[in-house]
């Protein structure tokens, strides 16, 4: 019979590998996206910039790929970055977004997802505004882009 130290031991050891091994595949999920600045879809442009008076502009895949949003991503000024719903439901009858609302910004699959537009409204913040867009061709290829608005000077 074991003593009631080795066994606490042994416990812990045990613990300590269900801990590590969870962590690794809930820090998993996120691995399969590009760095930032990073694109495998051959996109267009990985980078939009608007004034403070807002605009518009659209990211296609060089190759005619067909994208999904995968995670989209805010960020006013300094405050934390907030991610945005891109569907609901569950399988089978989760219904995928079409379009991202953000409010002071919108995002748009055109073209049965071949084209994303973006438009982004008039920057009264005072402070630079961000979205850092995911995308996926619906398989393992990923792309990234990002967007940034300037305050108003």
């Amino acid at each position: 019979m074991l003593r009631n130290s080795v066994k606490c031991q042994m416990l812990l050891a045990m613990f300590t590998v269900v801990c590590t091994l969870v962590g690794c595949s809930q820090n998993g999920e996120k691995v399969d996206l590009p760095p930032i600045g990073g694109s495998v879809l051959n996109l267009n442009k990985t980078e939009l910039l608007f004034d403070d008076l807002g605009g518009e502009d659209r990211v296609f895949s060089k190759d005619g790929e067909k994208m999904y949003f995968e995670t989209v991503l805010s960020q006013i000024g300094e405050k934390e970055k907030v991610e945005h719903s891109l569907g609901e439901g569950v399988p089978p009858c989760y219904t995928s977004y079409s379009v991202i609302d953000g409010v002071w910004f919108k995002l748009e699959r055109l073209d049965d997802g071949k084209v994303l537009r973006c438009e982004t409204l008039k920057n009264e913040d005072g402070v630079t505004r961000k979205i850092y867009i995911y995308v996926s061709d619906g398989t393992d290829t990923h792309g990234y882009f990002e967007v940034t608005q300037s305050a108003v000077e």
